[in-house]
């Protein structure tokens, strides 16, 4: 099954706790704290592969997270940090964020992505010695991490991307020109995913992509729809193949038709099929006009009239003067070599001209996922009752030891510190006035 879209949920792993402990040895008097830092939370770490095709295995399994790092331990022993999660998705992978559906990274190489950091491990009380305070009875909380969820969207990595109508020979193309075998018969939709394909040619490669479902309607939805017209996005060069034998068989078949009429009428079906395909192309995504087409008259092997194809070999394009038209059999190999040919030159330039502009993606992405900004805390009056939240204010409330007295005093000092004991001030509170951090309620004094 080819599955090209998916929805996952990432969260990287939560940072260790650090240690309350106090170093107890024989012969070492007033030892002091020695309570270990706790270890970093895994990270969610993304990798491109070529040894998969699909999303398919994100349909089954859609929680990933990663390991939290380990609560540190007595005699300065730091926690251990917590293993990072390694995704391995098709290249050509979009990540988005799902709510907003702005992209966090384009999976396009070989190479490791950072998702997302774990979380940060706390301090040991080994930390908060001072002069006053010789024996701290607290440690820091380690830092804890928010759940995303993303959208997985592929888009196939292919230097030509093969279009036009079912039947057209679009997989015996791919068939006859790489190591690709597409199934091939006559029916509708025979091609219901996207089929790569590897051509080799005077020692280099390029990557060929069959597109399935571009009928006249697909980008409303009609036959398979417009599903997979977003693996044309990121080729290089279109081909678009067009059968030339149906129109001329059907039409050949009324005897008394003169044959000059045949040709007339069929060389105007087949530019209508060529404008369809590309309406298609326009509706879903005006930029895909932009990329040079390759015109391939397929079939003529079926078409026993010379003079229709001498015509279709030099017919151009009212739209594009970049265009060219090559008159092909795919069943029979008939030109295609030369075909591979001039895909071959032309792949050269547009390459060579990537280079020099270092423009080596052709997606231009204004909508880019930045992570929000954590605040230090937030205060909102509900009832009367001041709510204070924030992750660093929670990170402080769990670091709290509420039956120590030196970790009070250091809680109401990071408060004061933080500039929340001065914004309680400017919203009004006044004595004995209810504030409420991590449901938990204290008197304003």
């Amino acid at each position: 099954m080819f599955v090209d879209i998916a929805t996952v949920e990432i969260k990287p792993g939560n940072g260790g706790n650090g240690s309350i402990s106090f170093r107890r040895e024989k012969c070492v008097p007033r030892g002091g704290p020695d309570g270990g830092d706790g270890g970093r939370g895994g990270n969610i770490i993304v990798i491109g592969t070529k040894n998969i095709s699909t999303l398919r295995d994100f349909r089954y399994k859609r929680k990933y997270a990663a390991e939290n790092g380990k609560d540190g331990k007595s005699r300065n022993m730091a926690g251990k940090n917590g293993v990072d999660l390694v995704i391995r998705v098709p290249l050509g992978t979009l990540i988005k964020e799902s709510k907003s559906k702005k992209l966090i990274v384009d999976v396009c190489e070989e190479i490791e992505y950072v998702l997302l950091k774990g979380g940060k491990g706390g301090f040991g009380n080994q930390h908060f010695a001072t002069s006053r305070r010789r024996s701290p009875h607290f440690a820091r909380a380690g830092q804890m991490t928010d759940l995303l969820e993303v959208d997985l969207e592929l888009k196939m990595l292919a230097d030509v991307g093969i279009i036009g109508f079912p039947n057209a020979g679009k997989s015996s193309l791919l068939s006859a020109v790489s190591n690709a075998n597409p199934k091939i018969d006559n029916y509708k939709f025979t091609t219901i995913f996207p089929n790569l394909g590897v051509v080799e040619y005077d020692g280099t490669e390029s990557v060929w992509c069959d597109i399935p479902g571009i009928i006249q309607g697909a980008s409303l939805g009609i036959g398979l729809g417009y599903q997979f017209l977003r693996h044309i996005e990121r080729t290089k060069l279109l081909i678009h193949v067009i059968d030339i034998s149906d129109p001329y068989i059907y039409l050949i078949e009324d005897k008394s038709v003169d044959i000059d009429k045949v040709v007339e009428d069929c060389i105007i079906q087949i530019q209508d099929k060529f404008h369809q395909i590309n309406n298609e192309l326009r509706q879903y995504n005006r930029q895909l006009l932009n990329k040079q087409q390759i015109i391939v008259f397929n079939k003529m092997d079926l078409v026993d009239n010379k003079d229709l194809i001498n015509r279709l070999s030099n017919i151009s394009n009212q739209h594009s003067d970049n265009n060219s038209v090559y008159v092909i059999s795919a069943q029979s190999h008939k030109n295609t070599k030369l075909l591979v040919n001039y895909v071959h030159e032309t792949l050269q330039k547009i390459r060579h001209c990537e280079s020099l502009s270092d423009n080596l993606d052709s997606q231009n992405f204004s909508e880019i996922y930045v992570k929000p900004k954590e605040e230090l805390f937030k205060i909102v009056i509900e009832n009367g009752i001041y709510r204070i939240t924030g992750k660093w204010i929670e990170t402080l409330f769990r670091s709290t030891n509420f039956d120590d007295l030196e970790s009070l005093n250091y809680f109401q000092k990071m408060l004061c510190r933080r500039g929340i004991t001065k914004k309680l001030r400017e919203m009004g509170i006044k004595e004995n006035d209810t504030v409420e951090i991590n449901n938990c309620k204290f008197d304003f004094i």
